[in-house]
């Protein structure tokens, strides 16, 4: 378990699935199956309650679960680029080495769960809660936090290159070890920044990124 953060729970038995897709396209509440090297092309669902489930090797071609719930899930070495989880809750999730790459996830909730070394550029988590919620080792550039609100969040060595912060408050976030290039905040003297953890280094980066003209 991450500092705080609960592990998804391993306690249910998993059925290897043969045909995940399938299960995916016809019920409303799936559980305790174990997914392995499965493509998931375009399935559009709305709604859906996912608990207890192990991906590993899949790929979720053009996909659709908004405002879905999802639970206790851990997804390792998957591609869920591009696809689309607007409004979705997640509860004890893992993401490991995972394509985030464009991933839409505006308007979600985000509990316990853990990103650790997955590529999400240019993901969207606009207007999202985060409670809990750690990216370790991640590539996060021109990703979307705006309108976030974020509680106990970490970043560990992450690049936030032109990542948006826009609109959310980062106090007690500590980002002295990611790369910061081009970092985009409303402004230097807004209430957003009060309480985030830089280097002076990074600092002065932000200062000259809106227009602060700093001698040295």
């Amino acid at each position: 378990m991450e500092s705080g953060i609960a592990s998804p729970r391993t306690d249910l038995p998993l059925r290897e699935a043969e045909a995940f897709a399938a299960l995916l396209a016809e019920r409303e509440e799936i559980e305790g199956f174990a997914v392995r090297r499965e493509t998931l092309d375009g399935i559009c669902r709305e709604h859906l309650a996912l608990h207890g489930l192990h991906f590993d090797g899949c790929r979720f071609a053009a996909c659709k679960l908004c405002r879905s719930h999802l639970s206790d899930i851990t997804f390792i070495d998957s591609d869920l680029s591009n696809c689309d989880l607007t409004g979705c809750s997640f509860e004890r999730v893992r993401f490991e080495r995972c394509r985030l790459t464009g991933l839409a996830l505006p308007e979600s909730y985000l509990h316990h769960v853990v990103f650790n070394g997955c590529k999400a550029d240019y993901a969207n988590f606009s207007g999202g809660r985060l409670r809990r919620v750690a990216f370790l080792h991640m590539v996060l550039n021109a990703a979307a936090l705006d309108n976030c609100r974020l509680e106990a969040v970490r970043f560990e060595r992450c690049e936030l290159r032109e990542t948006e912060f826009y609109h959310t408050l980062l106090a007690g976030i500590d980002l002295r070890d990611s790369d910061l290039a081009g970092l985009r905040v409303t402004a230097l003297a807004s209430r957003e920044l009060r309480g985030l953890r830089v280097t002076s280094l990074q600092a002065l980066e932000l200062a000259r990124l809106l227009g602060i003209e700093v001698e040295e």
